[in-house]
């Protein structure tokens, strides 16, 4: 039997970790506020962070899946797309279909409150969603977005579906991929510059303004130029173009970077048009560093971020269901609504713990046996 190759990257795992820390901080804030309670003004501060740490994920989905494509194209020559298809499937839909099923069918049996006070109109459109759950459909076409909230996150499973489609016959096909993937970043940013002209156009059309804000949602959804520049940060380390990675990996560089990065989240700073596109370049630069960079002056890794790292796809997928869980079982045991610190402490503190057991248990019972048979299609185990 042939060796495979094994690959991991240091420090990664743990960025995995603390990336969907934020998402579940932010999204637990945002139930609560949404169902009457009170605003916590620190997590109101930094949910400007969510859109961008979401990108941020997007980046390190394509720097890993870039970056172990090309591997593979390197040693052989071409890609192997049938292999390549078995491994996305083993690895995101069993725990995928498991949610949607949970919270589509299951949970409104057992508290109907979960189509009253939790879907946001699923009842209306129930099979559209459904069908576009199932196929992952784009949200234009799954009911306008009204899905339950407790898969409302999941949106970005079925961009990085769309994005895994496509990804590894560019990889396979492009002779000049770095071009390829400028061109792709440069056609996003074109087409979602086209809503901030209609809007300068319709701004005293109150109605299409808010059709146009639409349609800017939905372009800002589908970030394939995120996952492009995760794609070159891959590339540059693949081709191991020392000119341009020592320079990246200057520890004075790297100081100035996260300085700058640092103060633009702390000011809340925004770049018409390609905001994700500018801070995803920052993100490419941090996990080239992380990844790669012996002398990294950022240093996160340890066993236990790294455990809590593997699970991040369970705690993305799993916190939605259990943030509701804690926000009900917390007003059914105390007789009121969240508010006060120590109310504040037992609602995070519930979703938080109750989302890490959860995965810890998805992990082992259900995407462990699928995770191993992924490894019989690998070229590379990672």
């Amino acid at each position: 039997m042939e060796k495979k190759e094994k690959i991991y990257f240091p420090n990664l795992d743990a960025l995995r970790f603390i990336m969907a820390m934020i998402v579940v901080i932010i999204h637990t804030e945002q139930l609560k506020f949404n169902h009457g309670g009170e605003s916590l003004k620190w997590v109101a501060y930094f949910e400007h962070w969510g859109n961008i740490d979401v990108s941020v994920f997007f980046v390190l989905s394509g720097f890993l899946i870039t970056f172990l494509l090309l591997k593979e194209k390197q040693a052989k020559g071409s890609i192997n797309l049938k292999d390549y298809y078995i491994r996305r499937t083993l690895k995101i839909w069993p725990l995928y279909y498991t949610v949607m099923i949970l919270a589509i069918f299951v949970l409104p049996l057992l508290a109907s409150g979960f189509y009253g006070n939790y879907s946001r109109g699923l009842q209306d459109h129930f099979w559209t969603s459904f069908i576009g759950v199932v196929f992952f459909l784009p949200s234009f076409l799954v009911s306008s977005g009204r899905l339950p909230e407790s898969i409302g996150p999941s949106w970005t499973v079925r961009v990085e579906e769309a994005f895994y489609l496509f990804w590894p016959v560019i990889i396979r096909k492009s002779k000049r991929f770095v071009r390829t993937c400028c061109i792709i970043i440069v056609a996003v940013l074109a087409i979602r510059g086209i809503p901030v002209l209609l809007k300068f156009i319709y701004s005293n059309d109150p109605v299409n303004v808010i059709r146009i804000d639409e349609l800017a949602k939905l372009l800002l959804e589908y970030r394939v130029s995120c996952m492009a520049i995760g794609g070159i940060a891959a590339y540059l380390l693949i081709e191991n173009n020392e000119k341009i990675l020592n320079w990246l990996f200057r520890k004075d560089v790297q100081i100035i970077v996260y300085t700058l990065s640092a103060l633009l989240l702390l000011l809340r700073v925004v770049i018409p048009v390609g905001n994700q596109e500018f801070y995803s370049v920052l993100a490419a630069f941090l996990i080239l560093n992380l990844a790669a960079n012996p002398a990294s002056v950022i240093r996160i890794s340890s066993k236990w971020m790294a455990y809590l790292g593997s699970l991040s796809y369970g705690l993305y997928m799993y916190h939605p269901i259990m943030r509701i869980l804690s926000l009900e079982a917390i007003k059914c045991l105390f007789n009121k609504d969240i508010a006060g610190w120590k109310m504040e402490v037992l609602y995070f503190g519930f979703t938080i713990g109750s989302t890490i057991l959860i995965s810890m248990l998805s992990y082992k019972l259900l995407e462990g046996p699928f995770l191993k048979l992924k490894k019989r299609f690998s070229f590379i185990i990672s």
